[in-house]
């Protein structure tokens, strides 16, 4: 592990704007930012901006943003450790070697954990490769139509059916059968109490991280068998979670952030084929529908979403959760409709890439998908007035999620047209599911959405928390002043940023926006550049403060009344004993929050 020290003495010798202009010659001064077309992704007019005080550049167009480490990592496609030492190198900073009992426990464990997967990797790989038994699943993949040089790519393997052949391969390294089982490579037999490979006899596909790591495996059997899954995963450990992780995106992502979209299919095989033909945005979920996680991962480098899954119930209802996640993320989502019967590999096989690509650009929106699916579950007719509701209550959760104003009214005017009722009765009804699922903390969520901050700042666009940061990011004095602990802050990143801030403030350190940015975990990179870059300017920084602290503090008074709302429901339910100080507290902060409302 390279020293923290070290880290921070690269990133303040390095020159960003010089670097980024190595890359981006057409880099030009605009204010006090550097600004230039961005090169993750295209564009036409200049939406990526460096700011050489704070060290940090950013793309308001594609949400890419980072430090100098990740912007060489961006480019170079290089790992975290790289990138620092071939900064270092660049301006002559000695990278020292630490040793390993000075590495925290728990990364001394992933690397363990990782060292072990590749070793896996490559294992598998060249067993399909050489092996006489491997020849199986060579054929195999040659009547899929998968050609060698896409093997070497996705570095594809084969477990040997004698189901040990990795373990003793590994333990003749030297590895442990602790660390092995720990990196889901291995089991124990529940009968025999032997340990076995998770995977064996079947084509090993290896999962890989954003980074390149390899983090699990999948397999697919060749002797297809009733009662014996046809695809298994690795389980999840410490750097593997399929709710986290997508099949093909490390070799998608360069082609993702060059066309600002993903395609999302269902399978290994689905993947590998649209790559093998040249559709490289490609990637598949996990065993697993797409999840929030995903959602906020593919918003940072895509625009759209192409969802592409069986044409059965399965995976319309995979189509319809999956596009709802992206949807809510702030991705524009389309779904492609497969033919009944086939598989996305098995199409580009039997109709060729260019019907494939006709395929594509036959998209439906999420909101017509829905609609269609809707209309589908009514028996394809919609004219009663009961049909028209229940096609309503289908489509409209969706429309709700659509964070563009302009285009949601869109949709609610097609859908009120598709349905042959009034705009503004859709749109009532619309506002009235909206008012069913309200949280009980609607009054905080306003309060750290829509307060009004002294000096003319709305909250509409960024919460309360995140308001607070950009203040305290601007004037680091206000830190000190605070009355609040990090652990008060509902937003979690907020939370790490604030306690950052604060450990800079005690321990004297001059403030370095760039050093926070390393201190974050990679996937809030992009929303602390924005944060941190967002061109807001406060004239009275201690008066806008001082409304913080009323609002923060109504918020907090606020939560404990709705803890002791509870305590006191259950009270007059009979359900716990009477406890007349309960009352008294509640009563007074319901007085003091009326009182504070209406001021």
């Amino acid at each position: 592990m390279i020293p923290q020290e070290t880290i921070d003495r690269v990133r303040d010798s390095v020159s960003l704007v010089e670097l980024i202009r190595e890359f981006v010659p057409t880099l030009r001064k605009a204010g006090r930012n550097f600004v230039a077309r961005c090169p993750f992704h295209e564009e036409r007019t200049p939406s990526f901006s460096v700011n050489p005080a704070m060290g940090l550049f950013k793309c308001f167009g594609c949400g890419v943003g980072g430090d100098a480490f990740k912007f060489v990592m961006l480019m170079e496609h290089l790992t975290y450790p790289e990138a620092i030492r071939q900064l270092a190198k660049r301006v002559g900073v000695p990278v020292p070697e630490v040793r390993a009992e000075k590495t925290p426990a728990v990364a001394r464990e992933r690397q363990a954990l990782l060292d072990a997967l590749e070793t896996a990797a490559a294992w598998y790989h060249q067993t399909l490769l050489t092996s006489a038994e491997g020849a199986t699943a060579r054929d195999y993949l040659k009547q899929r139509g998968v050609m060698p040089n896409t093997w070497e790519r996705f570095r594809l393997g084969y477990a040997p059916h004698s189901g040990q052949g990795f373990f003793e391969a590994a333990t003749r390294k030297g590895i442990t059968p602790e660390v092995l089982e720990k990196a889901g490579l291995i089991r124990r037999s529940d009968r025999t109490g032997r340990f076995h490979d998770h995977l064996w006899h079947r084509i090993v596909f290896p999962i890989q991280d954003a980074q390149g790591h390899v983090v699990a495996f999948g397999g697919r059997v060749l002797e297809e068998r009733e009662g014996t899954p046809k695809y298994i995963n690795s389980p999840e450990t410490p750097v593997y979670s399929k709710g986290r992780h997508l099949y093909g995106l490390f070799l998608a992502l360069p082609t993702i952030r060059k066309v600002r979209r993903v395609i999302v299919l269902e399978g290994y095989m689905d993947v590998i084929g649209c790559h093998q033909a040249g559709v490289e945005e490609a990637v598949a979920t996990l065993g697993t529908a797409l999840t929030a996680d995903h959602a906020r991962h593919l918003r940072r480098v895509a625009e759209e979403g192409l969802l592409l899954f069986d044409a059965d119930t399965a995976g319309e209802a995979a189509a319809q959760r999956g596009g709802d996640v992206l949807l809510e993320a702030g991705v524009t989502v389309r779904v492609v409709s497969l033919p009944q019967g086939i598989d996305v590999d098995e199409f580009l096989l039997q109709q060729g890439l260019e019907s494939f690509r006709k395929l594509l650009a036959e998209v439906s929106s999420l909101v017509e998908f829905q609609y269609a699916q809707a209309v589908k579950g009514r028996g394809g007719r919609v004219t009663t007035p009961e049909d028209k509701t229940a096609v309503a209550d289908r489509v409209l959760p969706t429309i709700a999620k659509i964070q563009d104003p302009l285009l949601q009214d869109e949709w609610l005017r097609w859908l009120a047209e598709q349905l042959g009722v009034e705009k503004t009765i859709m749109g009532r009804k619309l506002h009235q599911m909206g008012n069913r699922r309200e949280p009980v903390n609607t009054f905080i969520r306003a309060a750290t959405s829509q307060a009004d901050v002294p000096g003319g700042t709305s909250l509409g666009v960024r919460s309360l928390e995140e308001e607070i940061l950009q203040v305290l990011l601007q004037e680091p004095t206000l830190v000190a002043r605070c009355p609040w602990k990090a652990e008060e802050f509902l937003d979690q990143r907020c939370a790490q940023v604030f306690r950052l801030l604060q450990e800079a403030l005690q321990g004297g350190h001059p403030l370095s926006i760039a050093a926070l940015t390393g201190r974050l975990p990679e996937e809030w990179g992009d929303w602390f550049t924005g944060l941190a870059m967002e061109d807001k300017t406060y004239l009275q920084p201690d008066q806008v403060f001082q409304g913080f602290l009323k609002t923060w503090t109504t918020r907090s008074q606020e939560v404990q009344r709705r803890a002791l709302q509870e305590v006191v429901a259950r009270m007059l339910e009979g359900e716990r004993p009477w406890d007349q100080r309960v009352y008294d507290q509640f009563d007074q902060l319901t007085k003091s929050l009326k009182g504070s409302l209406k001021g």
